[in-house]
């Protein structure tokens, strides 16, 4: 499959009463992966038609570290976007949701490592410890 779009399309929405349009402009399209706090979705960014990544967490969670995320990757994008930091969209509620529309940057370690028949040359074991 490649570095292509991994996941099922909208095999699991953030939740019940999540809209597939989250603030009025990112159309979720496919499950990407996630993590301890929040899900990352392959979107569609109607005002430009680009793919993004929207990560989304939901607010009646544990963690609420979203909204942290967001700040610190403001912070690092001062005074310009360092390599290998997504950039920052937009960042809101939607309902019972928190999420980042940000610059969608590849593929997944997960998916890299499938990619290369379930384990990495030295060399490149490697550079991704580095």
């Amino acid at each position: 499959q490649g570095c292509g779009h991994v996941g099922s399309a909208m095999a699991r929405p953030p939740g019940p009463d999540a809209p597939p349009v989250l603030g009025g402009r990112y159309a979720l399209q496919r499950h990407l992966g996630e993590g301890s706090y929040a899900q990352v979705w392959l979107a569609r960014d109607l005002a430009t038609q680009q793919s993004v990544a929207v990560k989304v967490e939901d607010m009646e969670g544990d963690a609420m570290l979203l909204e942290d995320e967001v700040k610190i990757l403001k912070v690092l994008a001062t005074p310009y976007q360092p390599q290998g930091f997504p950039e920052i969209f937009f960042a809101g509620e939607e309902g019972r949701y928190y999420f980042l529309a940000m610059e969608l940057l590849g593929c997944t370690l997960e998916q890299l490592l499938l990619d290369c028949g379930g384990s990495f040359e030295l060399p490149t074991a490697i550079l991704v410890a580095q």
